[in-house]
């Protein structure tokens, strides 16, 4: 020990000399702080400004305000995180900071990022976020309140760390006890289940395929066609899963701890290789606590807190989809429905997946949105390139467990409280009612004040739109025809009205042009024909083809095809319309027509042509009406001044093309609301209007209105009903009102909340106000309730507006007076914990004790009581519940593995299948015997195993009805075969009462039962070979027989190899040379560790007779392959003829198999260590004829009289042979060191 301690010490020494030498230190300079810190803190705080104007005004609510909130600063940490590399990269490449965040040791950026950067978000101790970031970082110092926020951060406190070690190491007991009897008994079980695995069913990754599979064993054959490419009992590799995943051959079935036929042990090729050397497991492995260690300590560590990683953040951002490039936008607005982001911005909900196209001038581009995403823009909206236009949830990809939080919204000061009944925010777009005059906007005479796009006037086909005057044509009859003529526009993307327009529907595909396109052009097609690779026709019809630049547009036009003679004379114009009822009389085929038609000349070229005789959609347009009669009796006596009328206005020219893209909607036809007032009333000179909407409440009905302000005219007003983006107030009992008339709505185009208006003087009283903009012109409105109007003023009674969601729970009565700190509404949301606070643990816990869970929607509990009851009830007693918990029992078992694995890769944990299943396994191992059967041999309530069920009604011939129980890892360790291992669990008085009344036996199967009577455990190193093959000789050394194997006398090991140690320690302290001698392949591993670890020779390959016996020979070789060694280190190898230096290399390949390990010895060593007495036969022989000390693993079938020292262990399980050698060589290495102090 003393030499090991100099050693260190010396280590210790020459590492700060050197790095004193390379004069990295760390000083207060060395911390440079980001030069764009000051300006990115100051935008999060506009932002944070702007955040709380909106809460001010009642336009978001306490949570949405929280999460915007967390995000900005979140977002701002991130940044500036970011930004650190570049900074530092650019300023000072050297800098010891720099250097000490990228060099892989303990410090990392985020680490670095609180130095320079900003500690950002901190959570307290009961893991909730605390909304006030750190902005300041440690080299710039904290203020009084970062400090203390920094001082009420998670990780302080004994208490804290002490009750949190407490339960991860409760949690780590109880999984031991549940499994500390599952130890590996024997090779095979012969079961012939397996569980299902498919390459191909896209859900699980790539990843955690090949995870799940390696180090499996397989439980049935695999064929690829008709070539088997596996077999059954084969283990899988590396090198399978990448066959499987290449050839996505058939679903995989593989053997696991839930198909071995036993519950009290478990099978070799069930539990599959060992993760520590790669091989099967080997007899005797303790399986079970490996896995409840597995388990239970990486939630230990990570709840325990052990990363500091600074400021924390909840739930993670967002995925954000941007748009490829700038264009419109079009999407199916029949698949989306307005709803709210989690901040309060209007959005989109798709609940499907929803095809985006984005048309720009060159090119179509289609966006996939995945279902329960966020659409952010609107229908036939201009988005710029890069710009956000969804939002997909954050938890699709990654699994954040949520749990329901109560926030709690407190009174600001002494009051009167007043609610609405309905809160709607009002969307950018509703219902496609939109205002086109913004709030303050300028009215001008014939201006259009408000739209509404019909659902009856869209289109979801591509066409040509018609409409004109109507003229005379040869053929038919006068005023029968209507050909193109243009009209003059009323403004932009406004035509004229008209009575009647008609709809030419085509298909039309734009195509990049370099694409392959598989028809004709003038060719006729059928419906679903193959136009393109990738694209086929919904229609069938003639096909146009129109190359363009750098595009090609490919129509196809339905309807009928006609060869005109001499006489007949087509029009040369692009079309003609024809009316129902007319045709040619002289034509020997008369037809009328019964409906309009298109008729389109068609010219393939100079000389001949034909007529395409297209269907037509009519569309019949209704006039406009006046509204001004709409209105109640206005009490100013201005309804003259200005006129309302509605007017229906075609979108696209007459003859224009018109474009559908995907499955989109067309509008043809805009239904506008014209502004217009009389020039020779005296309201004339207004050139200038405001618009504003304001809120009113009359007897409990609900109105919006629009305000418009003339500047030279008083109020006039118009309403709206049915809105259900406003917010609708209850009437209050005591006020005077009047009903008002029904009349046509209008909706908001603002991002804001609507406003009402009021109407009537009699009405006014006690409405509620609320202002969520400042006034352009004069001071800004507040919210609150108007308790006094007159001509020139009202009087407003200040208030405060909350926002409540649906849900929240409103504390109170209506008018009930409250004070200051009252609560006033209690929101429950669901809400992420912080990052730092790994919940992981408590999660893990809950789905193991089988308890009920908010934030998974599966309540496994439930559902096995819905598989016992239905299953029984379809197939009938008593093949019902035989069935049915056999598919319970299966189903369960995947879904908890799933779900603690969900848990564990959340946190970036990685646990292998294999141990869970094996926790898994013990817990729905149990059925519950049913009052359904028949039979007396369990009692009916009685616990017992399902196994034992299974094989007593097999025995008895006799079916056992029962029932699935799902227990958890406490119920599951207090029902377990042995009383002793319960007692000493938990509840000691209650158990050991219990057996004693019941007679229970204890067999003494498990390990902790014998480590409490202080018996051999039937674990580890002292598994022997079947008790069919066993020396005689070792009688003294067994102590007993268990299921036909022998059981190793862990007394006389431990002995004798004692003594072992001493004799190697003694010929170590005076410097004698050993010999490891394991050519076994399991052990070939060991030895060379072994050997390189205590500086010994070693033979692991093949022992070659005569190796010391005739150490003349075996010293000649040795000579011979420290040549051919320095030969090909000189590089003399490469300058022989070919033939010469590949015979010499491969001569040196074989002699470095063989002698590698010996190549330093000079003469025949002192002590040789021989791992397996039967395989190293041949070298035992030669030390015994030699007289060389002998140490010897000695198993059940060897005899221990041929060697100096045998020491009783398992020679074929690589941790019996680990644990000898470990001993060994620390013996060996300690009588080194002794021998260097004392030459």
């Amino acid at each position: 020990m003393a030499y090991t301690s100099h050693i260190l010490d010396q280590v210790k020494t020459l590492g700060f000399q050197q790095a004193t030498a390379t004069s990295i230190s760390l000083g207060i300079d060395d911390l440079l702080t980001i030069p764009s810190k000051g300006w990115l803190v100051q935008d999060a705080e506009q932002q944070s400004l702007i955040l709380e104007k909106h809460h001010h005004y009642g336009n978001v609510h306490a949570v949405e305000k929280l999460r915007q909130s967390i995000e900005i600063w979140y977002a701002t940490s991130e940044y500036l995180r970011q930004e650190m590399n570049p900074n530092f990269r650019m300023t000072d490449p050297f800098n010891p900071v720099h250097i000490m965040s990228f060099s892989g040791a303990r410090g990392n950026a985020s680490q670095v990022h609180q130095l320079v950067g900003m500690r950002g978000l901190m959570s307290d101790p009961q893991g909730q976020m605390i909304d006030l970031p750190i902005q300041s970082n440690l080299r710039e110092g904290l203020s009084l309140t970062e400090y203390i926020i920094s001082c009420y951060g998670a990780r302080k406190g004994v208490v804290d760390t002490a009750v949190r070690t407490s339960d991860a190491g409760y949690l780590t007991r109880r999984l031991v006890e549940v499994v500390q009897h599952i130890v590996v008994r024997r090779t095979d079980c012969g079961t012939a289940r397996g569980i299902s695995v498919s390459p191909r069913n896209g859900i699980m990754p790539e990843r955690i395929f090949s995870q799940t599979l390696i180090g499996r064993v397989l439980a049935d054959d695999i064929y690829m066609g008709s070539r088997c490419i596996a077999t059954r009992n084969q283990a899988i590799g590396i090198g399978l899963v990448n066959r499987f995943i290449t050839f996505r051959a058939q679903p995989i079935s593989i053997r696991t701890p839930f198909t071995c036929r036993s519950t009290s042990w478990i099978c070799r090729l069930c539990y599959g290789r060992s993760p520590t050397h790669g091989d099967l497991v080997e007899l005797g492995e303790a399986v079970g606590i490996i896995a409840g260690q597995s388990i239970g300590e990486p939630g230990t560590q990570l709840t325990l807190r052990t990363f500091h990683t600074g400021g924390v953040f909840t739930g993670g951002t967002a995925e954000h989809v941007r748009a490829p490039s700038n264009g419109k936008i079009k999407f199916n607005e029949d698949l989306v429905h307005p709803t709210r982001t989690r901040h309060g911005h209007p959005a989109f909900l798709c609940s499907i997946d929803l095809y985006v196209t984005i048309e720009s001038e060159d090119i179509l581009h289609n966006v996939n949105i995945p279902p329960k995403s966020l659409l952010l823009v609107q229908n036939d909206q201009y988005v710029e390139s890069e710009q956000v236009i969804a939002e997909i949830r954050a938890g699709i990809s990654t699994l954040n467990f949520k749990e329901k939080v109560r926030k709690h919204i407190y009174s600001d000061s002494d009051g009167e409280m007043h609610w609405s009944t309905d809160v709607y925010h009002a969307p950018e777009f509703t219902y496609g009612i939109s205002i086109e005059i913004p709030v303050n906007g300028i009215f001008r005479r014939n201006s259009i004040l408000a739209y509404f796009d019909d659902p009856r006037y869209r289109r979801k086909s591509s066409g040509i739109i018609k409409y004109g005057t109507i003229e005379t044509h040869s053929v038919i009859k006068k005023e029968d025809l209507i050909e193109y003529r243009g009209v003059k526009e009323f403004r932009p993307k406004y035509q004229m009205k008209v009575d009647r327009f008609f709809f030419i529907p085509e298909e039309v595909h734009i195509l990049p042009g370099s694409s392959s396109i598989m028809v004709r052009n003038n060719s006729i097609v059928g419906v679903d024909t193959q136009i393109t690779l990738n694209l086929r026709s919904r229609v069938g019809g003639l096909v146009r083809v129109e190359r363009k630049k750098k595009r090609i547009e490919l129509k196809i036009f339905s309807g009928d095809i006609h060869f005109p003679g001499e006489t007949d004379k087509i029009s040369r114009h692009t079309g003609v319309l024809i009316p129902p009822g007319t045709g040619k009389r002289n034509s020997k085929e008369y037809k009328k027509v019964k409906n309009w038609i298109y008729v389109q000349r068609i010219t393939p070229s100079k000389k001949r042509f034909f007529v395409l005789v297209r269907p037509v959609v009519t569309y019949e347009i209704t006039d406009g009406i006046n509204l001004g009669t709409l209105f109640p009796p206005d009490p100013l006596q201005e309804r003259d001044n200005v006129q309302l009328r509605i007017v229906n206005y075609i979108l696209y020219g007459n003859g224009k093309p018109i474009r559908g893209i995907s499955d989109t909607s067309i509008q043809l036809v805009r239904t506008c609301l014209v502004l217009n007032w009389n020039q020779d009333k005296k309201s004339s000179s207004c050139e200038e209007a405001r618009a504003s909407f304001v809120e009113i409440r009359t007897n409990g009905l609900i109105r919006h209105f629009l305000r418009i302000n003339l500047v030279k005219s008083p109020i006039s007003y118009i309403g709206k009903r049915n809105d259900p983006s406003g917010s609708g107030l209850l009437s209050d009992n005591g006020s005077d009102c009047t009903n008002i008339n029904p009349f046509s709505a209008i909706y908001s185009y603002s991002k804001a909340k609507i406003q009402q208006s009021l109407n009537q003087p009699q009405g006014t009283i006690h409405t509620l106000l609320n202002r969520n903009k400042e006034s352009k012109n004069g001071p800004p409105l507040k919210s609150g309730q108007v308790i006094l109007v007159q001509v020139d003023s009202i009087v407003i009674r200040s208030a405060k507006p909350y926002l409540a969601t649906p849900g929240a729970t409103v504390h109170g009565h209506y008018g009930e007076t409250l004070y200051e700190g009252d609560t006033l509404v209690t929101f429950i949301y669901e809400k992420s914990r912080s990052g730092d606070i790994t919940q992981g643990l408590p999660k893990v816990e809950q789905v193991l004790e089988v308890r009920s869970i908010d934030s998974i929607s599966m309540n496994l509990e439930k559902r096995v009581e819905s598989w016992n009851k239905c299953i029984p009830r379809i197939l009938g007693i008593p093949w019902g519940f035989l069935i049915g918990a056999e598919l319970t029992i299966a189903q369960s078992r995947i879904s908890l593995v799933n779900k603690i694995q969900q848990v564990y890769r959340s946190q970036g944990v990685q646990i292998h299948n294999r141990h869970i299943e094996i926790i898994v396994r013990q817990i729905t191992s149990k059925v519950l015997i049913s009052e359904d059967g028949m039979s007396n041999v369990f009692s009916p309530g009685e616990l017992i195993g399902l196994l034992r069920a299974e094989r007593m009604g097999r025995a008895l011939e006799e079916a056992i009805c029962y029932r699935v129980v799902l227990l958890g890892i406490t119920r599951a360790s207090l029902n377990t075969q042995s009383f002793i291992s319960e007692a000493s669990f938990q509840e000691t008085a209650r158990v050991l009462a219990k057996a004693a009344l019941r007679g229970r036996i204890d067999w003494l199967k498990g390990l902790k039962e014998n480590v409490v009577l202080g018996g051999v455990i039937p674990v580890g190193v002292h598994f022997g070979h079947g008790t069919r093959k066993w020396n005689p000789k070792m009688a003294p050394y067994i102590s007993a027989k268990r299921k036909g194997i022998h059981i190793t006398n862990l007394t006389r090991t431990a002995r004798f190899l004692s003594e072992a140690c001493d004799l190697v320690f003694d010929a170590a302290s005076r410097g004698k040379q050993f010999l490891i001698v394991g050519t076994k392949n399991k052990a070939a591993d060991s030895v060379e560790w072994a050997a390189i670890r205590a500086r010994c020779h070693y033979v692991n390959k093949k022992w070659l007779g005569g190796m010391l016996t005739n150490w003349s020979t075996t010293e000649t070789r040795l000579h011979k392959f420290r040549d051919l060694r320095m030969e090909q280190k000189t590089g003399r190898l490469n300058r022989l003829p070919k033939r010469d230096a590949a015979m010499l290399k491969r001569q040196l390949s074989r002699l470095q198999t063989y002698l590698g390990g010996i190549k330093y010895m000079t003469g025949v060593p002192d002590i040789v260590i021989i791992v397996d007495q039967h395989e190293e036969y041949t070298a035992l022989r030669e030390c015994i004829t030699l007289g060389i000390p002998t140490i010897c693993l000695t198993d059940t079938n060897c005899d221990p009289d041929l060697a100096d020292i045998s020491i009783p262990a398992n020679d074929d399980a690589i941790s019996s042979i680990r644990l000898i050698l470990n001993k060994l060589v620390f013996a060996i290495c300690e009588g080194r060191s002794s021998y260097i102090r004392n030459p």
